[in-house]
Order: C-alpha cells, then structure tokens, then sequence
C-alpha cells in the first residue's frame, strides 16, 4: 500500500513523514493506552488539513492524491490499532 514517486532519483513513499512517524511511535512498544491516545504530529496534521482544503476547492494533482490515499490509509492502520488495544 506504499505509493512511490521519484525524488532526488531515489523511491520514496507518499506520506514518508507520516509513515516514519508512524513507525517511530510503534517501534517504542506503546502501551495499548498510548496507541489509544495517539495523534499525528500538529505539522501532519496541517498538510492532511491543507490536502483536503485543497481537494474540495480545486482538485489535487496525482502526487498529492496519492499522498492524501496515504494518509486515509494510515488513519485506517491506526483505527485497527487502536481497537485492538483497547481493554
């Protein structure tokens, strides 16, 4: 489910910061409360904010569609998550 696009010559995920997050967060072994309680970083926050504004006034671009998949597709990945760690 990791879209690439080429950037600096190498592949690269759409949403790579949003994944790194992710996978930073996951590789500290939360504690189901912590999974339970987490939110993307404010400045992730911004851009899914800024891609869905930009969506609805003007269209994306097929970068920044594949992007805003990424983020849907990571939201979905954490609302498994979180179901799973709760008691």
């Amino acid at each position: 489910w990791l879209n690439t696009e080429p950037r600096n010559g190498k592949a690269q995920p759409n949403g790579a910061p949003l994944y790194r997050e992710i996978v930073n967060f996951l590789a500290a072994d939360p504690a189901p409360a912590q999974i339970a309680a987490f939110k993307i970083s404010p400045s992730a926050q911004e851009r899914l904010a800024d891609l869905l504004d930009k969506n609805r006034e003007e269209g994306l671009t097929v970068t920044e569609m594949a992007e805003l998949d990424a983020y849907l597709q990571a939201r979905d990945l954490m609302i498994l998550l979180k179901a799973d760690a709760q008691p």
